[in-house]
């Protein structure tokens, strides 16, 4: 049973409003969530292989208000990269935005490149892993294309039709290198008109094993690090390890996951979120794999059944409305193949024939429409 939640009142400043649900009695009630959101890659609507001609739609049927744009996926570049596309870049965003706002779809942006995937090029450097990115220099500079030195002379950052920013993708704010550059660019984006919040950044610096994934993704760790410098504060939760080893042991998915979930959010989010507003939480990623996988070795392998997918997705969302976390984001929508037919990732709600995998997206359309 889904608690709806009063409408708030305080959203005017990033312009997204609940979704009215009318029950049988007649009363009016709204959607418990503010961002209804769904992580997809570019390709969904310029690739080849995983090009999605009814996308839109799809996203609409779904019950989606936003949607998190990530770059090609396992298809590159396909056309935002400044440098590489130096006189149609704007022109294609600007033509996005159009199509998603004609929709009524926003756009959020949780990297702006990085060492898997380019999307505008501004890469967040990550020594650590080895990965030199973009200079401080060298990410100001296309910073201020995206600002209004294009061919539009158009300030992507003051458009309406994007919700925030985010300059890199769960890098380790522990990394002097990283930090520096993650604040600079921050602050200059801000200096930009931008809306901007860091995506699930770590400090594993914080935990004492520095292993400790969830421990360093806590905003005990990484909120005041980051203070003063973003407008949202993000998070993503998985627990897959914890899931798979519960349906190993014949418990109930959706018990398992609520529990796990509302553990993580309370603790390691709402009792450390500083005095960032509750409508500025965003729970930026959450999914489990259909079929058999192990979640790229960060659990054991399962196969789950599409009725456990149904319980575990019904369970996130649940606890996010239950705990006022009005800004959710499931990963992924649409599907990734890889040129040899496989699966990048086995998360996706819509296959590759655009088929929707029935107990998820049931799921989404009930908490989202």
């Amino acid at each position: 049973m889904i608690s709806l939640a009063a409408r708030p009142s305080s959203h005017a400043d990033y312009e997204l409003s609940p979704s009215k649900v009318l029950t049988s009695m007649g009363s009016i009630f709204y959607s418990p969530f503010i961002s209804r959101g769904t992580v997809v890659n570019l390709d969904a609507f310029f690739g080849s292989r995983n090009r999605q001609p009814n996308a839109w739609a799809i996203l609409q049927d779904l019950g989606v208000n936003i949607i998190d744009v990530r770059g090609g996926g396992c298809e590159g570049d396909l056309g935002w990269e400044i440098n590489a596309h130096p006189n149609t870049w704007a022109s294609s965003l600007d033509s996005f935005l159009s199509q998603a706002d004609s929709h009524g779809i926003k756009v959020m942006f949780s990297w702006m490149g990085t060492y898997w995937h380019n999307l505008f090029g501004v890469e967040c450097p990550e020594p650590y892993i080895g990965f030199a990115g973009t200079t401080v220099a060298q990410a100001k500079l296309l910073v201020d294309k995206l600002a209004g030195n294009n061919n539009l002379n158009h300030n992507f950052f003051t458009d309406s039709r994007i919700l925030a920013w985010s300059p890199a993708n769960e890098v380790d704010l522990a990394d002097s290198v990283t930090r520096d550059w993650v604040l600079q660019i921050l602050d200059y984006m801000k200096s930009k008109g931008a809306t901007v919040f860091l995506s699930c950044p770590r400090n594993t610096a914080y935990p004492s094993n520095p292993n400790d994934w969830m421990g360093s993704i806590s905003f005990q760790a990484t909120e005041p690090l980051i203070r003063g410098h973003v407008d949202f504060l993000d998070y993503h939760d998985y627990r897959l390890y914890e899931v798979v080893l519960a349906k190993n042991n014949g418990q109930d998915i959706y018990t398992v996951t609520y529990n796990l979930f509302k553990q993580d959010l309370q603790n390691s989010v709402l009792n450390a979120k500083g005095s960032m507003p509750l409508d500025h939480i965003i729970l930026g990623e959450f999914g489990i794999w259909h079929g058999y996988d192990n979640g790229a070795g960060i659990a054991l392998p399962a196969n789950f059944t599409e009725q456990e997918r149904g319980a575990y997705y019904r369970a996130v969302y649940q606890v996010c409305a239950d705990l006022g976390i009005r800004n959710v984001f499931n990963f992924l929508c649409f599907a990734e193949i890889e040129g040899d037919g496989s699966y990048q990732r086995r998360y996706e709600v819509i296959d590759a024939g655009g088929v929707y995998f029935a107990e998820c997206t049931s799921v989404m359309q009930q908490y989202y429409k």
